[in-house]
């Protein structure tokens, strides 16, 4: 481990992992009870709950997901057509129809290309993880969470292009009683944590269709030289 620690402080190895947990602010963890470890958020006793798919971000220094790097990477959607035998689609869409997912319901794709900018100030392999996460409908099932990760892809070298397929399954939520249901309406997809691009995805009966969103501006969390 000290090798390791050592190789990417001095720039032998470029780092590229992601936090597999949420570090919360100090205010959030003094206010809470070891002894309370459930999930979800309870809003009559002011309970925030707990992980990246329930707490509020503005309780989270670093969230889940997180990472650093020697290099900078750039995020764009790409452009798609429609599926063969059907009308043609606005090329400025970036769903897809695809084979079914389930014999009732049409899968959608989410295209991306991960470009490197820059030499970077690191000997080792240039890689980032690509993290898709989905937020479910406002009339979601009671106790939906906030997000989930549902795609996660690692790109090296000069970066590439990635697809994420998403199926019926990845728009299902559990009510109380564990029994999971497909969750219509406008879901919001979310490449990266902080976000590097958005998009919007409807959900109906019997399949899924994406629409792109653009990010305020754009952001580069995963250079070394980002934290706070």
């Amino acid at each position: 481990v000290g090798t390791a620690m050592a190789r990417m402080l001095f720039g032998l190895d470029s780092p590229s992992g992601r936090l597999p947990h949420t570090f919360y602010k100090g205010s959030y963890t003094d206010s809470l009870s070891m002894k309370q470890m459930n999930l979800r958020p309870d809003p009559r006793t002011g309970y925030p709950g707990r992980t990246y798919r329930f707490v509020d971000p503005v309780q989270v220094l670093y969230p889940f997901g997180y990472g650093l790097s020697y290099y900078s990477w750039k995020y764009e959607w790409l452009k798609a057509s429609g599926a063969a035998g059907s009308a043609p689609m606005d090329m400025d869409a970036l769903m897809q129809t695809t084979s079914t997912s389930t014999p009732e319901f049409s899968s959608c794709q989410v295209r991306l290309k991960v470009s490197r900018e820059g030499e970077g100030s690191a000997h080792g392999e240039a890689s980032t993880s690509v993290l898709l996460f989905l937020s479910p409908p406002h009339h979601a099932v009671a106790g939906a969470p906030r997000q989930k990760l549902a795609k996660f892809e690692r790109i090296s070298g000069n970066g590439g292009e990635l697809v994420f397929r998403l199926g019926a399954e990845d728009f299902m939520l559990a009510d109380g009683d564990g029994h999971f249901s497909l969750q219509m309406g406008m879901w919001s997809a979310t490449i990266g944590t902080p976000a590097e691009l958005q998009a919007k995805i409807e959900v109906g009966g019997k399949g899924c269709h994406v629409a792109p969103k653009p990010c305020p501006k754009s952001r580069h969390p995963h250079h070394w030289g980002s934290l706070p």
